[in-house]
């Protein structure tokens, strides 16, 4: 057998000061393929950047900008804390912002000659050392996956060969938006491991990569943070006992696995079956403070159950979260379930009826300079900012197949009691004095409060499409658009995504049930209250079924509309979503037969 070769690349933190800063690495791994009998050591090349980056001049104002967002990307808000379950506070960022870490992230970003002149290092030293196994850590992923993306020549680089990328920034979301175009496309590898540390808390992120046989992300959860290898007890990212199981055994033993591999996929040989449909409906009437109580929520997700189920979905696939049940975690939770395993033919609707909200969003100069809409979970506090965003749910959708027919519906409104109404059921929650002011500002000149002028998030994006993807301000997250990958102008957005070869993160089709300025209401038909809006979509959607006329999404939330006109509400549904979706028919699943 002949010897593995491993080329291992560094990350940040100027590893080249230590001319031996790969020994702790090429130990650990060799006694990994000794633990594994491979008789064969592995052999080890590195590859050297840090001089590139040390020679290469700096523009201050464009790397002190883009520093900025790097920073904001990680969550550290002095209201909010970290967004993510990750270890990160001052002691951190005072670490990580430094020249030799952050700097260099951002450096790269910012500097397209620098990237150039290291994707030819990376390049001429796989030529040179011919790895099997190229091993790249933190900023070193940056450099190598940038290289196996950008044309035709660098993607033969990896082309039959494993790539090991831990402690990444690839999918960190400044990092994804500005040097991918907001998607992180596979990449022609054997096998692609990536190893993930929820307690690294150096601007690294998950890879969702749903339904790619040769990707793999390893969970190696560790106190020793950003390390490679251990820290005193505390194993790092080639050490872990998840990364030996799950990385090191298959690829010191390939023709074992490869056996096991081609036995396992004849014995379990996958045999056509329908497609598997999936619905997530959450109904949230009983918040904890009796003024924000609601009564029709509840009642909105069993309409929609009978919706589902009358054309094709089963019982078993939806799933119910109502009341006491739907705290933040749980959402996120049946989230992840409710993307999972997705199947080409097979729909996923995620439905929400409860409080919207709006939330003053902060940079890391502390000051407001963004809004983000959210649903409002039963467990929300104000103070931490729990509710459910963008920011929570794109990881989740972003890295979707194009093919997914995935719908989202909401039915709330973001206002939060920033504006009012005479109308006695509204679904519209109270907002706390100090997050009303946050996001106002006094008029000396009217005597009068009024909403605090926000620049736009993406001054060249398109004037036509701006409102529906950012708000009336240009400033707003809002759900379902995926707006925290889109920093670019049009012009250099669309100029990466052709680079990279993707269209741009995936988009759902989403359902809301009026505008940013407008309240949701709720109505009583007979005895039963349900969401003004729910109730229009449920008799439109029914009443095109009788018909047996196909619908577009268009075309539905037009009637959507003029039925809740005639209800008396002033509420106008909206819709977003890739153009040649909701110009389309919407899904009509063939119903499920029940025996008698």
């Amino acid at each position: 057998m002949a010897a593995t070769k491993i080329l291992c690349v560094h990350g940040v933190g100027h590893a080249e000061q230590d001319p031996h800063w790969n020994q702790q690495w090429d130990d650990v791994i060799t006694d990994a393929f000794k633990r594994c009998n491979n008789p064969e050591p592995p052999q080890f090349g590195v590859v050297a950047y840090d001089d590139l980056f040390k020679d290469a001049p700096l523009n201050p104002a464009e790397y002190f900008e883009a520093l900025a967002e790097l920073l904001a990307s990680a969550a550290w808000h002095s209201i909010a804390g970290p967004s993510a379950a990750r270890a990160f506070g001052p002691p951190d960022l005072g670490k990580y912002a430094s020249r030799w870490f952050a700097g260099m992230v951002v450096q790269w970003v910012v500097d397209a000659n620098l990237r150039k002149e290291c994707r030819a290092a990376i390049a001429a030293k796989i030529d040179q050392f011919q790895p099997d196994i190229i091993c790249a850590h933190s900023l070193g992923t940056l450099l190598c996956y940038d290289l196996f993306t950008f044309d035709t020549v660098g993607g033969e680089k990896i082309n039959g060969r494993t790539f090991l990328s831990f402690g990444s920034q690839i999918d960190n979301t400044f990092v994804k938006a500005k040097a991918w175009g907001g998607r992180v496309r596979m990449i022609a590898a054997k096998q692609w491991y990536h190893l993930f540390n929820h307690q690294d808390p150096a601007f690294t992120a998950e890879i969702q990569e749903p339904g790619v046989a040769n990707f793999l992300e390893v969970v190696t959860d560790s106190p020793a943070g950003h390390s490679a290898t251990a820290q005193g007890a505390n194993p790092g990212y080639l050490d872990h006992p998840n990364t030996f199981g799950s990385v090191w055994q298959p690829l010191a033993r390939p023709k074992i696995l490869g056996d096991l591999t081609r036995a396992l996929a004849v014995a379990t040989a996958p045999t056509p079956h329908p497609p598997s449909h999936r619905a997530l409906l959450i109904g949230i009437n009983a918040y904890p403070d009796p003024a924000n109580q609601l009564n029709g929520c509840v009642n909105d997700t069993y309409l929609v159950s009978e919706l589902l189920q009358e054309n094709g979905f089963v019982a078993e696939n939806i799933r119910l979260l109502t009341d006491e049940r739907a705290t933040r975690d749980a959402m996120l939770d049946r989230l992840h379930w409710l993307l999972d395993d997705v199947a080409d033919e097979s729909y996923r609707v995620l439905y929400y009826s409860g409080h919207g909200v709006q939330i003053p969003g902060y940079g890391v100069n502390q000051q407001v300079d963004h809004l983000e809409d959210g649903l409002v979970p039963v467990d929300f506090d104000w103070v931490k900012l729990n509710a459910i965003t963008d920011r929570d749910l794109l990881d989740v959708y972003s890295q979707l197949p194009y093919n997914t027919r995935f719908v989202a519906v909401f039915d709330c409104c973001y206002a939060g009691g920033l504006i009012r109404s005479t109308h006695s059921r509204i679904r519209t929650i109270s907002v706390p004095p100090d997050i009303r002011h946050r996001i106002q500002r006094w008029n000396s000149a009217t005597r009068s409060w009024e909403a605090r002028k926000l620049g736009p998030l993406i001054s060249g994006l398109d004037k036509a499409v701006r409102q529906d993807y950012s708000g009336q301000s240009g400033a707003t997250y809002k759900l379902g658009r995926a707006l925290p990958l889109r920093r670019l102008d049009d012009e250099e957005y669309d100029k990466i995504r052709d680079l990279r070869g993707h269209k741009g993160p995936f988009l759902p089709v989403v359902l809301e049930a009026c505008r940013e300025n407008q309240l949701s209401y709720e109505c009583t038909n007979g005895s039963t209250i349900n969401g003004a809006f729910t109730y229009a979509l449920v008799h439109e959607y029914r009443t095109a079924g009788r018909r047996r006329a196909a619908t577009s999404f268009v075309e539905l939330t037009r009637k959507v509309s003029s039925r809740i006109k005639r209800l008396g509400y002033e509420e106008e549904p909206q819709l977003i979503g890739p153009s040649d979706v909701i110009k389309g028919p919407v899904p009509r699943a063939m119903p499920v037969a029940h025996e008698a």
